[in-house]
């Protein structure tokens, strides 16, 4: 487990700020990936391994040190994040170089825009898929068609995560959940087994404002089914947590 000062540590090493790259802000150093990008990211449910697919030469202990950045910044840890000049990323411009430079910056730009119409590109290849599928026959029509809504944010596959927890506050309900190692507060069920209410370390809880209804596909005795989930992530954004409520139980997973 990361303490402060190993994420203080972390962030300090991976994460540089120019005024003249990126309008000042955070960035992962050598890139011009921000850290706002990969919470951001992160946030719409993208897993870790879409993230590294999606920006070319990210790597995991990025995505860590992003984190790490976001965690110092909202617990107040006092950070010495560098210039990528300091440590010769980049390197003052004379007047023997600036044209090299210049040819140079150009061709950063150039592959920059060319990854950006790449990502633009396959996000409306996947609309139009996703247009495809959902697209119902037409109907007689009427005089005052009644407007659908999705009932989910987005879609997401955990079937194949072998870290799962599972958790429900009905005695039929066989969960997995880990006692040991997760930092979660448990009530008591009706058979005396504790269930998941909410995270709660060092301040750390479920986060609602990050809440996403999700279409979930999840395996349950060997089988794959699918069901709307309210989906969380935890403040210190390390786990994702899906919810499914009714008037009977509450139940979900955790990851």
């Amino acid at each position: 487990m990361h303490t402060s000062m190993n994420l203080k540590k972390l962030a300090e090493e991976r994460i540089v700020k120019d005024d003249n790259v990126c309008e000042g802000k955070a960035r992962i150093k050598g890139t011009r990936i921000t850290v706002s990008d990969i919470l951001l990211s992160l946030s719409e449910g993208m897993s870790q391994q879409d993230i590294l697919r999606s920006y070319r030469g990210l790597m995991n202990e990025d995505i860590e040190a992003a984190l790490a950045y976001a965690f110092c910044q909202s617990d107040g840890i006092k950070l010495n994040i560098g210039s990528a000049f300091d440590d010769g990323e980049l390197e003052e411009t004379s007047p023997v170089k600036l044209e090299q430079d210049q040819e140079f910056t150009q061709a950063l730009e150039q592959q920059a825009a060319i990854q950006e119409d790449l990502t633009k590109e396959k996000i409306a290849e996947i609309k139009a898929n996703k247009s495809k599928k959902t697209k119902q026959p037409l109907l007689q029509e009427t005089k005052d068609p009644a407007p659908q809504t999705r009932p989910y944010d987005l879609l997401i596959d955990i079937s194949g995560e072998p870290k799962t927890k599972v958790f429900a506050n009905t005695d039929d309900f066989e969960q997995a959940l880990d006692m040991s190692l997760d930092n979660y507060v448990f009530e008591k069920r009706a058979d005396n087994k504790p269930w998941l209410c909410y995270s709660s370390k060092k301040g750390i809880d479920i986060d609602q404002t990050m809440k996403r209804n999700l279409l979930v596909t999840y395996s349950h005795n060997g089988l794959l089914k699918k069901a709307i989930f309210e989906g969380y992530l935890t403040t210190d954004r390390q786990h994702k947590i899906f919810i499914q409520r009714d008037e009977e139980q509450t139940c979900g997973r955790v990851l």
